[in-house]
């Protein structure tokens, strides 16, 4: 015996429900906060961790830097779109905060995002990430920064892009002009390691 068909009028109101329902239940972003990467002289470095709603397997480690000064906040300033354009591409992001100078040296700076990079390498999996897919970004000092870690003997990425970076800090936009020696950049002098009273030659040195 053939059962009759029923047909069941839901109200317009309880349909949206029902759909915002569903919507809470699939696939969001999801963040990861205060991952610690590296732990030196009684401090701790950290990064955010956003995963994408749909992954591609790949990562992005996103140096949060400006004149070589890093924070929570400029992750949630700065950063947020950028997180956003990533993670909506399917890319995982490590966010990641490094100490700020004048207290760290940019040196030191260079060994904590090596740090932090290192940790996304060694970790990927726990995040869905193929390691040999990671490569690294940043802006400014950031960006800097970033080609530090990709240039590094062994380095932990595959791909570096690198917005507006200082490069070439012993020759500022001519031979022999150090990047200090911009009035607006003679600020830098304690982060970069010069000591203004000794020869110039050293301060070269490190420049390069």
């Amino acid at each position: 015996m053939r059962m009759p068909r029923l047909a069941v009028a839901v109200p317009p109101m309880l349909a949206v429900a029902f759909l915002s329902l569903f919507a809470t239940l699939a696939p969001a972003q999801t963040r990861t906060q205060d991952v610690i990467d590296m732990k030196s002289g009684g401090a701790a470095f950290t990064m955010d961790v956003l995963q994408p709603a749909k992954p591609n397997k790949a990562a992005v480690v996103f140096l949060v830097s400006g004149a070589w000064i890093s924070d929570h906040s400029m992750i949630r300033s700065f950063g947020a779109g950028i997180e956003k354009a990533f993670a909506d591409a399917g890319f995982t992001v490590f966010s990641v905060v490094h100490g700020a100078q004048p207290r760290f040296k940019v040196s030191e700076i260079v060994e904590q995002v090596e740090a932090a990079a290192g940790y996304a390498h060694a970790h990927a999996a726990d995040f869905g990430v193929d390691p040999h897919r990671i490569g690294v970004f940043g802006i400014s000092s950031g960006g800097h920064l970033a080609l530090m870690v990709g240039g590094a003997a062994e380095a932990s990425v595959s791909a570096v892009a690198a917005v507006a970076p200082p490069t070439d800090l012993a020759d500022w936009g001519k031979p022999g002009f150090l990047l200090t020696e911009e009035p607006p950049m003679a600020m830098f002098v304690p982060a970069l390691g010069f000591d203004p009273k000794g020869p110039r030659s050293d301060m070269e040195a490190v420049a390069r």
